[in-house]
């Protein structure tokens, strides 16, 4: 049972298996419809056994979903990503969304990570009001999200500090740049892409909306803009 303002409504959530993807890929393509949504896909990451998959049955039926993992800081920090927060349109405004983020959190603090977060859109306040209510803050640091779907081989010298992420998710395979963002940073992902394009589909990096000459160094490389982010972050007790 889970009650928002006037409204109560009995929901379950429950972690989600391989036979609910076909299910969370509908809810997917409801929400999404300009995307493509692969069941085998979403049914792989939840086979992995990376990561923590919830969804959500109102009336027999599936209709949302999250899911979250762990990635380490350049400082081998356990973070919690909450990667992916859906719920589907005829459903929203029933505190489903809040009853997932809820599941995904404890999930996260359980597993020994030192906070979670979660990477929202600067517009979309209907996610930014889910997670203020599941204790999560903005950093308030607005940051454009860049991504390179063609990799290029460049022999450039790179920082050690360079962080690239490995993940997998309901959307893509891809490498995330985190650390000293450089020029030479953005060119070792773009690298790696390069030669492991069976195994990744994209290259993507935050850049400071501030920022101009990282910004234009991306664009040369043939990252492209996405969208303007902020970062959400609850920290857990010890």
């Amino acid at each position: 049972m889970w009650g928002e303002g006037d409204t109560t409504v009995e929901i379950t959530i429950r972690p989600a298996v391989v036979g609910d993807a076909a299910a969370i890929a509908a809810v997917k393509d409801a929400v999404w419809p300009e995307e493509t949504s692969e069941p085998g896909r979403i049914a792989r990451v939840i086979a992995c056994g990376e990561h923590t998959s919830f969804i959500a049955e109102y009336g027999g039926q599936v209709v949302g979903f999250v899911d979250s993992f762990t990635t380490y800081s350049p400082m081998e920090t356990a973070r919690w990503e909450v990667d992916l927060l859906a719920v589907h349109p005829d459903q929203q405004g029933r505190g489903i969304g809040r009853a997932l983020v809820s599941a995904a959190s404890q999930s996260g603090h359980e597993s020994g990570a030192t906070f979670a977060r979660a990477l929202i859109q600067t517009h979309n306040t209907a996610s930014q009001r889910v997670f203020a209510r599941c204790g999560y803050r903005s950093d308030g640091v607005a940051r454009d999200l860049y991504v390179a779907t063609r990799g290029v081989a460049i022999p450039q010298p790179v920082f050690q500090d360079t962080n690239l992420i490995e993940v997998r998710t309901f959307n893509y395979n891809g490498l995330w740049v985190e650390g000293h963002l450089t020029i030479d940073s953005l060119s070792r992902a773009l690298t790696r892409l390069a030669a492991n394009s069976h195994e990744y589909g994209l290259a993507g990096v935050l850049i400071s909306s501030c920022d101009a000459a990282l910004t234009e160094a991306a664009m040369s490389l043939g990252y492209t803009l996405v969208a303007a982010f902020h970062w959400w972050r609850r920290d857990f007790d010890d």
